[in-house]
């Protein structure tokens, strides 16, 4: 049988963390972020190298569908760049290699590891959206 009275409280010890705890934490999550960032890059190189694939092959399906084998500028000029875009993407999955020693600052390791993903992204972005542009252009204006 469940009693009415409730628990009892338990006071609680305040949690005051030093700058020693933490720094030692920030360095910890730098650490695990360093050794996290090669699964990172290539689940999104794996993501954009898809989207890509995905684009380049349905750009290819609608002109198949016109039943017209003839590729203008504005298909192949899609293709061309979705095809770098996903050359991108590929390039995106390879792990940059760095050393680590006495005088490495793991921040500007890991902002520097940052700033080289970000532009692959930005990069791999504007192809694909360029290319996907002018294909769907390509292929909208082809059917009228």
């Amino acid at each position: 049988m469940r009693s009415l009275v409730p628990p009892p409280r338990v006071r609680r010890s305040a949690m005051k963390p030093t700058g020693q705890d933490s720094v030692a934490g920030v360095l910890e999550w730098y650490k695990e972020e360093l050794k996290s960032a090669p699964s990172s890059r290539l689940e999104l190189g794996k993501f954009f190298f898809a989207v890509s694939s995905a684009s380049l092959a349905t750009i290819v399906a609608f002109k198949k569908l016109q039943q017209t084998l003839m590729i203008d500028w504005c298909v192949g000029s899609s293709l061309f760049l979705l095809g770098l875009s996903s050359v991108v993407a590929i390039l995106m999955v390879i792990p940059r290699v760095w050393v680590s020693g006495g005088e490495t600052d793991l921040f500007d390791e890991h902002a520097r590891q940052v700033r080289h993903l970000v532009r692959f992204i930005w990069l791999w972005f504007a192809l694909w959206l360029l290319g996907s542009g002018i294909g769907l252009y390509g292929v909208l204006d082809g059917s009228a």
